[in-house]
């Protein structure tokens, strides 16, 4: 896998930038009923940077910045979980007409946001894709390898070189997000670098809180889910968090990706696309 069509200047420039009235910065593009994006953890609207221009063919796409995170608003560390979720709804609420009936995704961290913000529009959203879900509590085993910038410092004793803070990245996008390290250029490198350095919220007290599955009880719209088959976020598997979902909503639709991993919607554009499209666009 490469990214032969991936040019990240063009893609930056072409998408026009907003911000809501309570500091919720975000991206935008198309014509037609609003699809709001939430990024993951350590992220932006750049989580989203290969989605938004096809979707836009069908829906006015909104991508979010979270508070704390690329350039939205700040936030207490310690702020309750219902507030920071609240933000996030008073910007849908400016975002989208009264009573318009509208679709929301998420991603990893956002896929727990997307729900969260459902809950509070039962009457007018449409339908809901969670990609590489989070909110579930967390898991008992994780062998992940991550690298801080503070633990790569120790590890050499200096500062390190601009290339030992490139390689770190790549290092973690690969432990983490990304699968093939084919699909890993400059630009993601670039992508991540600025998420990281941008983050200003952990997005873990959130993404462990385990209240999903009571938001998939209750959210009464379509539902899809999105996700890698080697996606290394999922504890204790993709395969058994699938079948979690599908006993808590038998009618939930369940798409995981052959040889993908956690950020699908980056490694895998093409198809999920097509899937989001379909999927958001049935009536």
């Amino acid at each position: 896998m490469t990214n032969s069509d991936f040019d990240y200047e063009r893609m930056v420039a072409e998408l026009p930038e907003g911000k809501t009235a309570n500091g919720i910065s975000y991206r935008y593009r198309g014509e037609g009923p609003p699809l709001i994006l939430f990024h993951g953890g350590a992220g932006s609207w750049t989580h989203w940077i290969r989605n938004i221009t096809p979707l836009s063919r069908s829906f006015s796409v909104y991508a979010l910045d979270s508070p704390g995170y690329g350039q939205s608003r700040d936030v207490d560390a310690d702020i309750p979980i219902d507030g920071y979720i609240e933000i996030l709804v008073d910007a849908v609420r400016e975002l989208i007409a009264e009573e318009e009936k509208f679709h929301i995704s998420g991603f990893s961290f956002g896929s727990f946001i997307a729900a969260a913000v459902a809950m509070n529009f039962r009457q007018t959203l449409e339908s809901i894709s969670l990609v590489g879900i989070s909110g579930f509590y967390p898991p008992v085993k994780r062998d992940l390898d991550l690298i801080s910038l503070r633990r790569l410092k120790v590890r050499l004793g200096r500062e390190p070189s601009s290339q030992e803070v490139a390689d770190m990245h790549k290092h973690n996008l690969l432990q983490l997000m990304l699968l093939h390290e084919a699909t890993i250029d400059d630009d993601v490198i670039r992508i991540q670098a600025t998420n990281v350095a941008n983050t200003r919220f952990d997005s873990r007290r959130l993404s462990w809180s385990g209240r999903m599955q009571g938001y998939l009880k209750a959210i009464p719209c379509r539902k899809l889910l999105i996700l890698g088959d080697n996606d290394k976020s999922v504890y204790p598997s993709t395969t058994v968090r699938a079948e979690i979902c599908k006993s808590i909503d038998p009618g939930m639709e369940i798409q995981i990706l052959e040889d993908c991993g956690h950020w699908s919607q980056f490694e895998e554009p093409d198809i999920v696309n097509e899937i989001m499209l379909r999927f958001h666009s049935q009536s």
